[in-house]
């Protein structure tokens, strides 16, 4: 790396630069990452399988099919609005909350311990929690759950590679 940024290039191509670092080489790659971008104003493409180490850094993503087809290609945010965002809740009294939420018209599904709305907003999250607390129902845990670019990765591989087969 030392050798690639002499001479503060404009752009810095990286092909799995993460492979084989610990913990601490990690985060001082990551934090070398953000300063050149950051300070020295370096572009940097960079390819690589560790989707939540890529998720750490990248400010834009591209995905390409295993024949090289970019497949998309824009911010992570945009990514993002692929696939819903899921409101995951945590109560006391799962039964109760299924039927308040149920009768407000929320499509709730109930996996083990916890409900999962699919779709979720922060509009939608302050309101099913305002509903829960107003009918006595205890909320221990509702978060907005962010899809993880690996499954971002998976979904847009196989959207396409079902619209090919067709």
């Amino acid at each position: 790396m030392a050798i690639a940024i002499l001479g503060n290039p404009e752009l810095l191509l990286l092909d799995e630069p993460m492979n084989g670092l610990d913990s601490d080489g990690l985060q001082g790659f990551r934090q070398m990452l953000r300063t050149l971008c950051h300070e020295f104003g370096t572009t940097i493409l960079l390819s690589s399988h560790q989707f939540a180490e890529v998720d750490q850094v990248a400010t834009h993503v591209g995905i390409m099919n295993d024949v090289g087809d970019l497949l998309f290609q824009g911010r992570r945010d945009e990514l993002s609005t692929l696939v819903p965002q899921e409101l995951v809740i945590k109560v006391d009294s799962c039964d109760e909350a299924l039927r308040i939420l149920g009768a407000e018209g929320f499509a709730v599904d109930s996996e083990a311990d916890r409900l999962v709305i699919r779709g979720a907003t922060a509009d939608m999250a302050r309101e099913v929690n305002r509903l829960l607390v107003a009918n006595s129902v205890g909320v221990h845990h509702l978060t907005i759950e962010l899809t993880t670019l690996e499954a971002l990765f998976v979904k847009v591989t196989r959207t396409v590679k079902a619209w090919d087969s067709r």
